[in-house]
């Protein structure tokens, strides 16, 4: 079974997708400021300035950060998975993943591999099954949670 090659969607709902567009929003709304501020000097109050870069920035990051999250995860015939998400891919040796646990909040899990970390939300269609053909596949593998 850890040789036939599957997919594991990410299942969007209404919070999902409140936790992606909420930064997209806030990234626009600082944007938008930014620019109106640089427009029309006059306008300007003190401090406006650095504190809507400094929001701006925020936002950007905080959107750079959620887009970085898998949204396909992809078991491959020839022995690894790779998650996939909109700016990011990591392709893993099956062999290479050392444990899969809870993160820093509730429905984050956390996949740990060959020394570095990968985060996960826990919204996968059939994500029990890919967490039993990762035991199968690595017996190995420390899974907590799941």
């Amino acid at each position: 079974m850890s040789h036939v090659p599957a997919s594991y969607r990410f299942c969007h709902t209404f919070g999902s997708r409140i936790v992606f567009v909420a930064p997209t929003l806030m990234l626009l709304g600082a944007l938008i400021g930014f620019i109106a501020l640089l427009l029309n000097p006059t306008a300007r109050a003190p401090g406006a300035l650095p504190a809507l870069g400094f929001f701006l920035a925020f936002s950007a990051f905080m959107l750079y950060w959620w887009l970085r999250f898998p949204t396909v995860i992809e078991w491959h015939g020839d022995g690894t998975v790779s998650f996939r998400g909109p700016v990011r891919s990591v392709r893993v040796p099956i062999a290479e993943i050392e444990s899969i646990r809870p993160g820093y909040a509730l429905g984050f899990l956390v996949l740990r591999y060959s020394g570095k970390k990968l985060q996960l939300l826990n919204q996968f269609d059939n994500f029990h099954e890919f967490i039993e053909r990762i035991r199968d596949a690595n017996r190995n593998i420390a899974i907590r949670g799941c």
